[in-house]
């Protein structure tokens, strides 16, 4: 998943896998290039059934990311999946 941030918010330039979280468990590994972040998902265990669906994810960027801004809010970031792109909102607290 590559996630990018706009303008407004900070981007730090490192970000530990253990800081963002995608369906409740760390990052494998995560990439920061400018305003892009790349976070890679963890790899599954156990078992899997072989029933591939559309679904949703949750991608959490704890406290310890280090992604913030100035001013408290909701702003609109671009998330993209390979050649499949999607809007999201991020809420900085205040």
């Amino acid at each position: 998943l590559v996630v990018t941030f706009p303008a407004a918010v900070d981007v730090p330039g490192t970000i530990a896998a253990g800081s963002v979280h995608v369906n409740g468990q760390a990052a494998a590994k995560v990439a920061v290039h400018g305003r892009n972040v790349t976070v890679a998902v963890p790899l599954p265990t156990g078992v899997t059934c072989q029933s591939i669906t559309l679904g949703r994810v949750t991608l959490v960027f704890g406290t310890g990311a280090h992604i913030g801004s100035a001013k408290a809010g909701t702003y609109a970031v671009a998330v993209r999946q390979g050649a499949r792109r999607y809007k999201a909102t991020l809420t900085v607290g205040g």
